[in-house]
């Protein structure tokens, strides 16, 4: 087959490549991270008419219809999965290779870095990332995603992704730095009827006693939290569900406003409260860390107030949910990433973020 002269595509030979404008794979990269041909154009700056020409060009190219229709967006096709490994590297070389050609200079640098963190972390990291960014590194850029589990190593290691920072025991093949160590407990509000005979059962280590005030809660649950649900699940408390929502940001108000209970890290619980009262949320993250970094003297960290607004219930110290409850927080990235400046950078100052909270 001959070049189409229409298109400035040659469609036959070892350099058709050559002849395929940059544009267009940014646009393939940009549909296949969103599934959808008008998110796409809209984060280039493209019309919807210009987005689906310069989709057909690539379907020309590469003899595939490459996106399907799947409900309000589009899916790829097996062959735009395998072409989306490496046009996202490709990308991502050159992103970083031209926006600092001679290093990283945070303070001159334009690179956008993309991240994956869950609702979770960027309560707990965004709003110091930002400020850290602001202060040392105004030019830089985040573009936070939230992408399923599955996609995430090989999001990392196409170049998708440069960070993804949670808690994630079942990625393979990637380099990471722990930020922090923290452990699931029951929040509820701080003046809810069980938290006096609570903290007596388990001050008692009245194990019984403490699954039973437990199993007579009402629950709220966030779907998109696994940990959190296969604790709750291993608790036996899935059937007192009340409440299944897709959003954590509005699990403060319900634990305060109401006697719903949460499964939720203990050091979050803390950050709910640092608004209200700063000061007791910090002693109590303290507290907290010792506890779960295993300090001399910290011991199992008990049943805790954080500024007045809430309480959080351990485990109950016989529970199976207890061998599940602890979780580290780290950061991943891909080997090719290792020696990157800027991704270098990034990675050095995020672990601080993770310290001691501030007083």
């Amino acid at each position: 087959m001959t070049a189409n002269p229409s298109s400035g595509l040659a469609l036959d030979g070892p350099d058709d490549w050559l002849r395929l404008d940059l544009n267009l794979l940014r646009l393939f990269d940009a549909v296949h991270r969103l599934g959808s041909v008008s998110r796409a154009a809209d984060e280039l700056g493209l019309s919807q008419p210009a987005a689906s020409q310069g989709l057909a060009r690539l379907r020309l190219h590469w003899r595939d219809a490459l996106f399907e229709r799947a409900g309000n967006g589009v899916r790829p096709t097996p062959r735009a999965q395998v072409l989306a490994v490496g046009v996202g590297a490709a990308l991502a070389l050159l992103r970083h290779t031209l926006a600092d050609p001679a290093g990283f200079d945070p303070r001159s640098s334009q690179r956008r870095f993309q991240v994956h963190l869950s609702d979770l972390g960027e309560v707990r990291f965004l709003p110091r990332l930002m400020a850290l960014l602001q202060a040392h590194a105004p030019g830089v850029q985040l573009q936070v995603q939230s992408l399923p589990v599955a996609q995430i190593a090989q999001a990392l290691h196409s170049g998708r992704l440069d960070l993804a920072v949670g808690y994630f025991p079942e990625l393979q093949d990637t380099h990471q730095q722990v930020l922090l160590r923290d452990q699931y407990g029951v929040a509820v509000s701080a003046t809810h009827p069980v938290v006096r005979p609570y903290r007596a059962a388990w001050r008692r280590s009245d194990d019984a006693a403490c699954e039973s005030l437990l199993g007579g809660l009402h629950y709220a649950a966030v779907r998109s939290h696994r940990h959190a649900m296969e604790l709750m699940r291993v608790a036996r408390l899935e059937g007192q569900v009340r409440l299944n929502t897709e959003h954590f940001m509005v699990l403060p108000a319900l634990v305060r406003q109401s006697e719903l209970a949460v499964v939720v890290p203990q050091q979050v619980v803390a950050l709910w409260a640092d608004g209200e009262a700063p000061q007791l949320a910090s002693a109590t993250v303290r507290r907290l860390r010792r506890a779960a970094r295993g300090r001399k003297g910290a011991g199992t960290a008990g049943p805790t107030d954080s500024a007045a607004a809430y309480a959080v219930l351990p485990w109950p110290r016989g529970s199976a949910a207890l061998a599940l409850a602890g979780l580290t927080v780290a950061a991943h990235w891909s080997p090719r990433a290792e020696r990157d400046p800027g991704h270098l950078w990034l990675r050095t100052h995020m672990v601080p973020l993770a310290d001691e909270y501030p007083t």
